[in-house]
């Protein structure tokens, strides 16, 4: 830790370099030779506050240090410095360096609220990949290529694959809105890519979703590109002074004005007025973000025909790809009637093989349904708690320990659920399992979830279970789905265990089942199936819960109706409209209460959600 400046009051500033740097090198401008923290040190609104310049390995060919152990280094000189006592404490962290400061704010959290003595982080983050980098993806695999690993250059991967990113992420993010620790901070964001690398792309090093992440106070620097960012050439630069500002309004104690100024009332009016207009113009653009749907599966399907083994012609597949685009189109008029007009295009053009044989022609497929992903991907990494990985659990989970288990229920004896049809498929399926018999509705509700599962995750990680279940069984996935309620013990067992408002009674000998809301003490039940099947069969509802009960190290979701028919009903939900869920309980713990009829499953309370008709 190379000192500046000792402190003179109770407020200290720690500059962080970022990859492939130093503590010297970062902050030194190549025109100037003007040095970030002695400039700091200079101005005359920061008298006594002490300044001082971290280095760590951040080499070419660092294969072992990682940010990690970056930030432990750091906590290691922050003691030995005893800038942990100071009740204000800034970084100003250049491009990796803020991913190491927050993992170091996350590791020493307990420690720090604890210690009682910081009273104000500042965290002011400068063209920092908080998300990831996809340079750095490249990067890694030049390297590779010739045999070397830079763990740093690893760790700034973007996408799903980097569980550590996401992990630190989502821990950092949950320290933010729980309001854990006094966080104040500001992101600067580079506004041209670097002159060596404009002749293969245009984009910035650090893609502005990533670099503008955490605090909504963002400023994109004129003219400045990754490197330059952080070397102020003069007192007048963009950046410093807005560090300045930074520090004066965010972190130093404020001086008391004489007399606040009187607010006039059209001033506040105005000021509501914005967020009535601010409101408005954000619901148009999400809905515009969510009307590009239609068009990524149009092209997926044309992608997936252009590829047919057979590459012969498909009549109803083709009116399939029209219908496709033209739904595709009516999806997007309301937002932007430009587009809305390019996707209606009617006939067999999307189906001529020889056209899609041409690699040109292929590859503008490929790079159209590429970009539609990376917009419709944007709104997943830039709020983790509308993904699907997030609500399902998955980004608290390393990647290797992941494992998915759904949990079936059969019933005793083998038998089929209704033993007037012999067996019939109709009413029981015994494949692919061997052994036991299965409602046709509880395996369509597996299936349902097992394509869910299979869009974030691969098929050998997902496994299904069947009655009797064994601990084992349990211990070794990370992640539980217990499809059914009654005839699975282990979803009436979760049910009661995760302290929901609900409760679900299924006794055997009981005219019927029902679910009791325990707070309003309203009551939903149906015909006993067990007992009076055709009672049951002949009612057009059945109640059921969609639930999410994190325990330990385990995530465990239960889909479990009064009956076969809602189970099944439920299974569909889940598939088809999770993100419904998401929107409501983000990656949160939550229980749902539905009413299923023949034409539509309905979140009580709410709108009806998703048509699914049942037998």
């Amino acid at each position: 830790m190379h000192t500046v400046r000792h402190p003179e009051t109770d407020t200290s500033v720690v500059f962080v370099h970022g990859i492939l740097s130093s503590g010297e090198s970062c902050w030194t401008s190549k025109l100037t030779r003007a040095y970030w923290p002695e400039l700091l040190s200079r101005d005359p609104n920061l008298q006594g506050v002490g300044i001082y310049d971290f280095s760590y390995r951040a080499d070419f060919f660092n294969a072992n240090f990682s940010p990690l152990d970056a930030a432990n280094y750091l906590n290691e000189e922050l003691h030995a410095e005893k800038l942990w006592k100071s009740k204000r404490l800034v970084f100003v962290c250049h491009s990796l360096g803020g991913i190491v400061v927050r993992q170091l704010l996350v590791n020493e959290k307990t420690n720090i609220v604890s210690r009682h003595h910081t009273q104000k982080i500042g965290l002011f983050l400068i063209a920092s990949p908080s998300l990831g980098s996809k340079y750095a993806n490249i990067v890694t695999s030049l390297l590779a290529v010739v045999g070397i690993r830079n763990q740093e250059a690893t760790s700034l991967k973007s996408g799903n694959d980097n569980t550590w990113l996401t992990t630190l992420d989502q821990h950092f993010m949950n320290i933010l809105d729980r309001r854990e620790l006094p966080i104040y901070g500001k992101e600067l964001i580079e506004d041209e890519t670097i002159d060596g690398i404009k002749r293969l792309s245009n984009e910035v090093i650090v893609a502005y979703y990533s670099g503008k992440r955490y605090f909504g106070d963002y400023y994109k620097v004129p003219d400045s590109n990754h490197i330059t960012i952080a070397k102020p050439a003069t007192e007048k630069a963009d950046q410093h002074q807005s560090l300045i500002r930074f520090i004066q309004e965010n972190i130093l104690p404020q001086r008391r004005d004489v007399g606040p100024a009187t607010i006039e009332p059209r001033e506040a009016q105005q000021a509501l007025h914005l967020l009535h207009e601010l409101e408005t113009a954000i619901d148009k653009h999400i809905q515009m973000f969510w009307s590009f749907k239609g068009i990524q599966r149009a092209l997926e399907e044309v992608f997936s025909y252009s590829t047919c083994k057979e590459a012969a012609r498909i009549p109803s597949k083709e009116k399939h790809l029209s219908e496709l685009w033209e739904a595709a189109s009516s999806q997007v008029a309301a937002h932007n009637i430009e587009i809305s007009q390019m996707c209606s295009l009617k006939g067999h053009a999307w189906a001529d093989f020889p056209m899609w044989c041409q690699s040109e022609n292929r590859e503008l497929l490929i790079r159209v349904k590429d970009k539609v992903e990376r917009v419709l991907n944007l709104g997943e990494v830039t709020n983790p708690n509308h993904s699907l990985g997030s609500f399902l659990g998955m980004t608290s989970v390393p990647r290797k320990k992941r494992k998915f288990g759904i949990f079936l229920p059969s019933f005793q004896g083998g038998g089929p659920l209704s033993p007037q049809h012999d067996g019939e498929e109709d009413d029981a399926l015994t494949g692919p399992f061997q052994g036991p018999t299965y409602a046709v509705a509880d395996i369509w509700a597996s299936w349902a979830v097992a394509s869910l599962l299979a869009q974030v995750e691969a098929p050998k990680r997902v496994t299904w279970y069947p009655r009797p279940h064994r601990s084992r069984d349990l211990e070794e996935c990370s992640h539980h789905f217990f499809i059914g309620g009654k005839s699975n013990s282990m979803s009436m067992d979760t049910i009661s265990r995760c302290g929901c408002k609900f409760r679900m009674d299924c006794r055997k000998d009981s005219a019927a089942w029902l679910i009791e809301d325990t707070e309003t003490k309203e009551i939903y039940d149906v015909p006993n199936p067990w007992k009076d099947r055709a009672g049951y069969e002949v009612l057009n509802k059945d109640y059921g819960l969609i639930g999410k009960f994190t325990s330990g190290q385990k995530v465990q979701f239960f889909i479990s109706g009064l009956g076969s028919k809602a189970t099944e009903a439920l299974g569909m939900y889940l598939m088809e409209h999770w993100d419904e869920l998401s929107s409501n309980y983000g990656s949160n713990d939550f229980v749902a209460l539905f009413k299923c009829t023949r034409t539509a499953t309905e979140l009580l309370g709410g709108q009806t959600l998703f048509k699914q008709r049942f037998s």
